[in-house]
């Protein structure tokens, strides 16, 4: 699957981020020097959790968000990654829902704390 991510900012974009639903992902970004499609999957992240659906929040969705770093897209352009399904490969980190009064989602290698008060 080609995917295309439109930086509408003055400002450069540094991460890729898109929704998946899994992290069985074979990940390239296209390279403006050479031209050409060059593997990233070891610069990206699938952060997946269970939160509580909008239209019934007794009951949990499974969501993943893809994080593809170190990628440059300029201010008012359009940057182009692929994404190849690979049932060998998981890119994903499961994390848990954050409770009332929690500050941290944590798994092996992503650590995301919260200013809770």
């Amino acid at each position: 699957m080609a995917v295309a991510v439109h930086n509408p900012s003055n400002l450069e974009l540094s991460t890729l981020t898109i929704n998946v639903p899994h992290g069985h992902w074979d990940v390239r970004t296209y390279d403006e020097k050479s031209g050409e499609m060059v593997e990233a999957s070891d610069l990206t992240n699938v952060l997946c959790n269970h939160q509580p659906k909008e239209s019934d929040p007794s009951s949990l969705t499974h969501t993943c968000t893809m994080y593809v770093t170190k990628q440059s897209i300029k201010p008012f352009t359009v940057g182009f990654f692929t994404l190849t399904y690979n049932e060998e490969k998981d890119l994903a980190y499961d994390a848990d829902i954050v409770e009332h009064g929690e500050a941290m989602i944590e798994s092996e290698d992503l650590k995301l704390t919260f200013n809770v008060e």
